[in-house]
């Protein structure tokens, strides 16, 4: 389970190859601060990378936390697996949670964004914060699952990560409130990342989002605290209360954003999640 490690040309990140359930996934790790009581574990979501939490994890960073990134399987640089159900992805997470404590310590914060909280199950002693999860999928989230289903088709995949048009897409889903100059910035740094993600892998994501349609994917699992974008059109939980039904165990928090406040309001994020 030791890290094969490869180190990038980005300042302050190591990049790291571990099997995690039999299946090679991507790993990143701050540097510094080399503070393993303040260590916390981000969860990206579907369709995307680490590069989508870039903004928060530097965020933390400058608030002291070393910080710890992945790629879900299929996604990034991790290799697709041959499972595409809950079950599945909830395993590898369990896995992923032992590799990574064995490698880098203790977990005190577990941050999961959009898809990615349907992989989080229960760490020991790790505060488990959902932003922006989607326990009752609306009818726009149908219709970018339905989009997505043209990759299928030969040559879509080209189309589909076409830098402005795949900035474009993510930029729509931020709030009206939200969109700057700055947000369609960081919204095309981290399409241009994702751009070279291969047919295969976005074929296999296409697969991994029914998960969304499992009848309440969360149930008897809360995390300790949700953050939710006031303006988040993901979600049929569309207010405080609504994500409190759903979730009533946990801390509900509103910020104003849509769906990717890790690209539309880092900063406050940030605060939240160290709240």
């Amino acid at each position: 389970m030791d890290l094969q490690i490869n180190k990038n040309d980005r300042i302050n990140w190591t990049t790291s190859f571990a099997k995690v359930a039999g299946l090679k996934t991507a790993i990143y790790s701050s540097d510094v601060p080399l503070n393993h009581e303040k260590t916390a574990l981000l969860v990206h979501g579907i369709n995307g990378s680490h590069y989508g939490l870039m903004s928060v994890a530097n965020e933390m960073l400058d608030s002291g936390w070393r910080i710890i990134m992945v790629d879900l399987p299929g996604h990034g640089a991790s290799d697709i697996p041959d499972w595409s159900d809950l079950q599945g992805l909830q395993n590898w997470f369990n896995e992923l949670v032992k590799v990574v404590s064995k490698n880098f310590g203790h977990l005190s914060k577990i941050v999961a964004h959009s898809f990615g909280c349907y992989s989080v199950r229960p760490v020991s002693a790790a505060e488990i914060v959902f932003v922006n999860p989607v326990p009752h999928i609306s009818g726009l989230y149908k219709h970018s699952a339905s989009l997505a289903k043209i990759l299928y088709l030969p040559g879509a995949s080209a189309v589909y990560d076409w830098v402005p048009f795949s900035a474009l897409r993510g930029f729509l889903l931020q709030s009206k409130y939200s969109r700057s100059r700055e947000t369609w910035n960081r919204q095309h740094l981290v399409a241009g990342k994702d751009s070279k993600t291969s047919a295969k892998k976005r074929q296999f994501q296409t697969k991994l989002a029914e998960i969304c349609r499992v009848d309440n994917p969360f149930k008897g699992f809360a995390p300790d605290k949700v953050i939710m974008g006031s303006e988040d059109k993901m979600s049929l939980d569309r207010s405080a209360q609504q994500m409190q039904k759903t979730f009533p165990s946990s801390k509900i928090i509103e910020i104003r954003g849509g769906h990717l406040l890790p690209i539309e309001n880092p900063t406050e994020l940030c605060a939240k999640i160290l709240l």
